[in-house]
Formats: C-alpha cells, sequence, structure tokens
C-alpha cells in the first residue's frame, strides 16, 4: 500500500468518526424534540378533553 491509499484511509476513518459524533448529536437534539412535542400533546390533551365532555352533555 502506498502512502496515498494510507492518507486516504486515515481521511475515511476520521469522516466516519465525524459522521458517527453528528449522528449522535442529532440523535440527542431529536430526542430533545420528541421531549417537547410529548409534552406539547400532554398540555392539549386537557384542553380536547374538556371540549369532547362538553359535547357530549
Amino acid at each position: 500500500m502506498d502512502w496515498k491509499s494510507t492518507a486516504n484511509l486515515g481521511e475515511g476513518a476520521v469522516n466516519s468518526g465525524e459522521g458517527a459524533e453528528n449522528s449522535e448529536e442529532d440523535a440527542q437534539i431529536l430526542k430533545e424534540e420528541f421531549q417537547i412535542l410529548k409534552e406539547d400533546a400532554q398540555i392539549l390533551e386537557n384542553p380536547l378533553q374538556i371540549l369532547k365532555n362538553m359535547s357530549t352533555r
């Protein structure tokens, strides 16, 4: 293997590492956004239940 091939392999490994790191950050962001959506859904659930109760009277 010549030095260019070795350099390309090294660069590929670095890029893969950065990609994995970005994926972890993206996953964390998605978890946080999902948690916010769950909280928003919880907040909306109560008024929705009130409206349902009012409509069945």
